[in-house]
């Protein structure tokens, strides 16, 4: 990275990182901290021929796949900082099985496609390369969208998990910016249309408010994982939104009014307003019925 500026640390396994942690001189975790905000850092290695290396504006883009279990070898818990650098995704295996030779016998193999594709970027990579500096920018009521939905979406994530998910919804604001301008600079590099001040088009900013409510349920899978604090009850489910409200309606009995659920928000650590908030999505989906107004059956 001191000579090239940037890294693309693309690793399959996520144990090799892991690894990599576990060993006496390969602890890069701040250093994995300190890139995501483009934050100096370096390094000293020990002995005669000691070699210092310092990064000045590091660019280092990660991805990573592995496991479950995994995950919580590379991050100890909940409350370690490198969670909130990361966006998940999480990928359920399929029961059925698929055909492993759809496509078989086409005219290019997918090496050749990802080849063409390859040095598309790499062109079009050297174009910007060669311009000072693109100014990216969402319109006015873009930014009133953005604030809107990420100040909902701080609540939600306070409600769920308290202030130890605070750092993880200011990031995931970051993430939504880089998400947007990846779009963005894809969408000119189609149109072949260059100026030094950009605008997110609406539909690149649609889209990526998409991935990120997505990404963000995911997100709170994985912090459900490493979070040795979740009330007893509550698994590692689809998404940490779904596993409560499983433990919300199993806790309550067949017939419940808000004093039951009062009690039960007392027993898994909850406020009341989230367990409302769960029996109103429980009501959407048809798993309880409202009677009358304070009374509720489980269907």
């Amino acid at each position: 990275m001191a000579d090239n500026g940037n890294l693309l640390l693309f690793e399959t396994e996520g144990d090799t990182v892991v690894n990599t942690f576990n060993s006496d001189f390969g602890n890069y975790s701040d250093s994995f901290r300190k890139a995501f905000a483009h934050e100096s850092f370096g390094y000293l290695r020990r002995g005669d021929d000691g070699e210092e290396k310092e990064i000045e504006t590091p660019r280092l883009a990660t991805v990573l796949s592995g496991t479950p279990e995994q995950v919580k070898s590379l991050i100890k818990d909940a409350e370690n900082g490198l969670l909130s650098r990361f966006l998940f995704y999480c990928i359920n295996s399929t029961l059925e099985w698929l055909d492993g030779f759809d496509g078989y016998g086409e005219d290019s193999s997918l090496e050749e496609e990802f080849d063409q594709l390859g040095q598309r970027f790499e062109a079009f990579t050297k174009v910007l390369e060669e311009r000072s500096k693109v100014m990216f920018r969402l319109s006015m009521v873009q930014q009133q969208k953005f604030n809107d939905y990420f100040k909902a979406e701080k609540d939600r994530m306070q409600e769920l998990n308290g202030d130890l998910y605070s750092a993880s919804s200011h990031r995931l604001a970051w993430g939504f910016l880089r998400i947007a301008m990846v779009l963005t600079t894809l969408r000119m590099m189609d149109t072949g249309t260059f100026t030094e001040t950009i605008e997110c088009a609406d539909e690149d900013f649609e889209t990526t408010l998409g991935i990120i409510a997505t990404v963000s349920h995911h997100n709170d899978y994985i912090f459900n994982v490493l979070n040795k604090e979740r009330p007893e009850g509550i698994a590692v489910a689809d998404s940490y939104s779904a596993a409560t409200r499983t433990v919300i309606l199993d806790s309550l009995p067949g017939q419940f009014t808000t004093d039951d659920m009062k009690t039960i928000a007392l027993k898994i650590g909850k406020s009341l307003r989230t367990i409302r908030r769960q029996i109103k999505r429980a009501i959407e989906s048809g798993e309880v019925q409202m009677i009358r107004a304070g009374e509720y059956k489980k269907l």
